[in-house]
C-alpha cells in the first residue's frame, strides 16, 4: 500500500512483509528439523524421501465400499507405497457387540497398503478407529522373502500430535514419513535370508523386534515404540475392553480348583519344608527374567538337552520375550520319595490377555545333593509360548 500516493510502502506493509518472511522461515526450519531427525546418525548421506511415482507399476487393493487413495509415494530405495482408505469398517468382520467399548475399539474405516519394489510386493490393512487409544498401534507387513529381496513395512494410525514416524531395520534400510489423514505408511528393504532360514517364519533381520520405530511429537520430543505396539496390531486388536466382555472392576478371573497330587510314596526327606523351599528357590531361578540367567537355568535342570536352543528360538520369534517374564505361584506338594517331589504351580505371562496356566504339575529330583527341576516341567511352559525342547 502506498503512503500519500507516492509509491512508497508504509509501516503496515513492512510489518506484513516481515511477518510473512518469519512464517516462511519457520516452516522451512520445521521441515529441516524433521529432515535432520529422520537422518540416521550412521548414514550422513541419506536424503529426504522422494515423491516420484512409477506409473508403470499398477498394483491396487480391492475392497468393499468406496476407495480413496491418500498416499502415493516412492521411497529413496525405490519402493512405491500406496495407501487406500475404504469407508466400509466391516472389512474385518463384525464390530464388538458391546455398546460401552472405548472409542478406540470402534472401527470407522479401513486403511490398506501396498508396497512394491522391483522384485516383490507386500500388503496389509488395519482398521481406522473412531479415536486413538492411550497407546499407538500399527501392523507390520512384509514380502519378498522367497524372492530373496525382502520388504518390511509398517502401517499405523496416529494422533494429531504426531509430526512424523521413522523406522530402521538393522542391516537393511530406513524410511520416514509424515501422517496423511492420521495414517503413516513406511516400507524399506531388509537383509536377505541366510542359508537355512525359514522365510515363512521369519529370519535374522526380519524378526519383528529387529525393527526400531520412533515417533516425533509436535513439541520436538521423540518416542521409541515398544515392539508390541507394531507387531500385535492396532490397540483394538489387543485391548481386552474392545472384545465386549469385561470383568467388573477389581474382580479376579475364575481360578479352577487345584488338581489332586499323587499319594506320598516311600521314605520322606528329613526336613520336608527345607527341601520344598530349595525346590521353590530352584524354580524361581529357573524362571528368572533375563538372558543372563540362562546358564543358571540350564544348571538347575535334571536334563538340559535342547533347552538353550529352545530359549534362543523363543526369543527370536517372540518380540516380547515372554519366556523371561513368567510369574510363578506355588501350591501343594507331595514327596514321592526322599529324592523326588511332585508339586503344583501356576505360571502367568499376562493375566490381562488370559496367558495364565493354572495349577500345572511340576516335578523335581535330588541329584548329587541338589534339587533339580525336571526338563519336562520347564519345557511345558516353553511349549505354551510356542516352541518345544525337542524329544
Amino acid at each position: 500500500m502506498d503512503r500519500d500516493g507516492d509509491g512508497r510502502r508504509g509501516p503496515r506493509t513492512s510489518v506484513v512483509l516481515i511477518a510473512t518472511l518469519i512464517a516462511v522461515a519457520a516452516a522451512v526450519g520445521a521441515t529441516l528439523a524433521v529432515s535432520r531427525w529422520f537422518k540416521p546418525a550412521d548414514e550422513a548421506t541419506v536424503v529426504e524421501t522422494t515423491t516420484t511415482v512409477d506409473e508403470n507399476i499398477d498394483v491396487e487393493l480391492l475392497g468393499a465400499g468406496s476407495l480413496n487413495k491418500i498416499i502415493d509415494r516412492t521411497t529413496e530405495a525405490g519402493i512405491q507405497i500406496r495407501v487406500h482408505v475404504t469407508d466400509d469398517p466391516n472389512v474385518f468382520g463384525f464390530a464388538p457387540q458391546a455398546d460401552d467399548v472405548p472409542d478406540w475399539c470402534v472401527a470407522e474405516k479401513v486403511a490398506m497398503v501396498t508396497a512394491v519394489s522391483a522384485d516383490a510386493v507386500a500388503q496389509n490393512q488395519i482398521p481406522l478407529t473412531k479415536a486413538i487409544g492411550p497407546d499407538l498401534g500399527g501392523a507390520q507387513f512384509w514380502g519378498g522373502q522367497f524372492e530373496g529381496a525382502p520388504i518390511v513395512g509398517l502401517l499405523m494410525q496416529v494422533d494429531d500430535d504426531v509430526r512424523a514416524v521413522k523406522a530402521v531395520v538393522p542391516g537393511g534400510g530406513f524410511d520416514q514419513a509424515e501422517p496423511v489423514e492420521s495414517v503413516v505408511a513406511l516400507a524399506m528393504s531388509a537383509p536377505p535370508p541366510k542359508a537355512g532360514d525359514n522365510p515363512v517364519m521369519g529370519f535374522e533381520g526380519m524378526a519383528p523386534a529387529a525393527m526400531s520405530v520412533d515417533v516425533l511429537r509436535s513439541d520436538g520430543s521423540t518416542q521409541r515404540l515398544d515392539p508390541e505396539d507394531y507387531t500385535m496390531g492396532p490397540l483394538m486388536w489387543r485391548d481386552q475392553r474392545c472384545f465386549g466382555e469385561q470383568l467388573p472392576e477389581n474382580q479376579e478371573p475364575f481360578v479352577p480348583e487345584p488338581p489332586k497330587l499323587p499319594p506320598a510314596g516311600g521314605p520322606q526327606p528329613a526336613d520336608p519344608e527345607a527341601a520344598i523351599s530349595e525346590v521353590h528357590a530352584a524354580m524361581t531361578t529357573l524362571y528368572r527374567a533375563g538372558r543372563s540367567a540362562d546358564a543358571a537355568r540350564v544348571a538347575l535342570l535334571d536334563d538340559p538337552s535342547g533347552v538353550q536352543y529352545a530359549l534362543d528360538n523363543v526369543r527370536k520369534f517372540d518380540p516380547n520375550e515372554r519366556i523371561d517374564k513368567i510369574k510363578l505361584t506355588f501350591g501343594d506338594y507331595v514327596f514321592l520319595t526322599d529324592t523326588e517331589v511332585s508339586f503344583l504351580y501356576t505360571s502367568e505371562v499376562d493375566r490381562d490377555v488370559g496367558e495364565v496356566w493354572f495349577w500345572q504339575f511340576g516335578r523335581a529330583r535330588l541329584l548329587d545333593g541338589v534339587w533339580k527341576i525336571t526338563r519336562a516341567t520347564y519345557c511345558q511352559d516353553i511349549a505354551h509360548i510356542g516352541w518345544n525342547c525337542g524329544p
